[in-house]
């Protein structure tokens, strides 16, 4: 028991700097399968704002994606659950949702399947690298190789 605790622990800490980097967004793009109907159909869901689908309710609670610059990863915290008029929803799934591994993260359902495919609409705009301080300094002059001097206008 031990053992495992401090298995999650250690898997906690080494995760936690993956998802620091992980960009909240507005907007996740689902595609949803309704198996009776053979209909297959791509779907944004807005965050905090349930949306319908057939008989189930999906509701974002949370949308976050990788860099541009990193390898394309997109994560999604959904609850979903079953609809029924007049009554309150059944929950049916409630968890995180990743694009990069739909096959395990998707929520399936006797009539519909579930995927995240993306996340759009970021809350912020990406902050830009620590490199700025090195755009911000003057070029160093140019070394003539030949004569080893500086190409410098200078009076002579």
């Amino acid at each position: 028991m031990r053992l495992c605790f401090f298995l999650l622990v250690v898997f906690l800490i080494l995760a936690a700097p993956a998802w620091a980097d992980l960009i909240p967004h507005r907007t996740a793009t689902l595609r949803i399968l309704d198996k009776m109907t053979a209909r297959v159909e791509q779907q944004d869901v807005a965050l905090d704002t349930p949306v319908l689908f057939g008989k189930i309710q999906l509701t974002l609670r949370a949308c976050r994606q990788a860099p541009a610059e990193d390898s394309p990863q997109s994560a999604a915290f959904f609850d979903i659950s079953n609809f029924e008029p007049g009554h309150q929803g059944t929950p049916i799934f409630r968890g995180w949702m990743f694009a990069a591994s739909t096959a395990i993260s998707a929520m399936e359902h006797p009539i519909y399947d579930v995927w995240l495919m993306g996340c759009k609409n970021p809350l912020q705009t990406p902050q830009p690298t620590d490199n700025t301080e090195a755009d911000n300094e003057a070029p160093a002059p140019a070394v003539d190789a030949v004569t080893d001097k500086t190409n410098q206008d200078t009076a002579e």
